[in-house]
């Protein structure tokens, strides 16, 4: 009876931590597109995904590496762009200002204390 308590514990865990790995990047998402940002793809977990759905440019997908997530933006220098390495693809992307890049970082946390905040009241 003990292993499956302890069992039930490491579920609700997990369900916890991806509810707020969710809500996290619900946050840098929305802030992005509040911002005008192009958005490529909204991934919860890593690794290769086991589903995803193309909706109005963005490719939204599920991973299998139940361990965070992330927002892709193009506008973002990938390290082959810092290196000198990668290839432009000459699309013209909304300019990634520095004050888009506090919106956008501090979108993922402001959202999760928004939602704090409503589980307190």
């Amino acid at each position: 009876m003990a292993t499956v308590k302890y069992l039930l514990i490491l579920l609700e865990v997990l369900l916890l931590f991806n509810l707020l790995i969710f809500v996290h990047e619900l946050g840098h998402f929305l802030a992005a597109r509040w911002r005008g940002l192009k958005v490529d793809r909204f991934a919860i977990w890593f690794g290769k995904p086991i589903w995803k759905k193309k909706i109005g440019g963005v490719e939204y997908a599920l991973g299998t590496i139940p361990a965070g997530g992330y927002v892709s933006l193009p506008q973002m220098a990938t390290m082959e762009a810092i290196e000198g390495k990668g290839e432009s693809s000459g699309q013209t992307l909304p300019q990634n200002l520095s004050d888009g890049q506090n919106h956008r970082g501090g979108g993922g946390p402001a959202v999760q204390l928004f939602c704090w905040q409503l589980h307190l009241r």
